[in-house]
């Protein structure tokens, strides 16, 4: 699945996720940010393309407005990831494509909570956010492992079918937020 379909599923779940959470809309923006962070963190060890280092060198280079204040949170969700996948040869949809990862962030989530409401939720929403690219995954030929049984649906990475997903993913984000928003 391409990048721009789990980034459109994560933002769909982070802002589900969010309304569940809180009628705060101070609560939302680190949940979702989070999540559209984590929608992209289990491809870090793809063996190219759009992340890890080289989106970090991308960003740099022309100097993307949001890097410093989210360059800590792209190093430890996508730049560190990419590295260990690199140092320890890991597959591709192997350690980065599990469920554990999600329970941990969530975990993390947990755990934060005493300590900061925001780093929180934006750990939560990185839970969230790779969930979402798990239960995506899953659509996929190529499937993901849950557990012992390895899930894959019909959908071709690039096809119409795809596109059409990521359209209604980001509606499904609109009409989630439209709903919470007249509570």
């Amino acid at each position: 699945m391409r990048g721009a379909t789990h980034l459109a599923i994560g933002i769909a779940f982070g802002v589900g996720a969010a309304s569940v959470i809180s009628r705060d809309p101070t609560v939302w923006l680190p949940v979702v940010a989070g999540a559209a962070v984590g929608s992209l963190m289990p491809d870090a060890d793809s063996p190219g393309g759009f992340y890890g280092l080289s989106l970090a060198r991308r960003m740099w280079r022309r100097r993307w407005w949001g890097w410093k204040a989210t360059g800590g949170l792209l190093w430890i969700t996508l730049v560190i990831p990419r590295a260990l996948a690199l140092a320890f040869s890991l597959p591709h949809r192997g350690l980065l494509h599990s469920p554990w990862l999600v329970i941990g962030w969530l975990a993390a989530g947990l755990l934060l909570l005493p300590v900061s409401w925001a780093l929180s939720a934006l750990a939560s929403g990185i839970g969230v956010g790779i969930l979402s690219h798990l239960v995506a995954d899953s659509l996929t030929r190529g499937g993901i492992r849950w557990g012992e049984r390895r899930v894959s649906g019909p959908l071709h990475t690039g096809s119409v079918l795809e596109t059409g997903i990521m359209v209604i993913a980001l509606g499904a984000a609109l009409v989630i937020l439209y709903i919470s928003m007249q509570r």
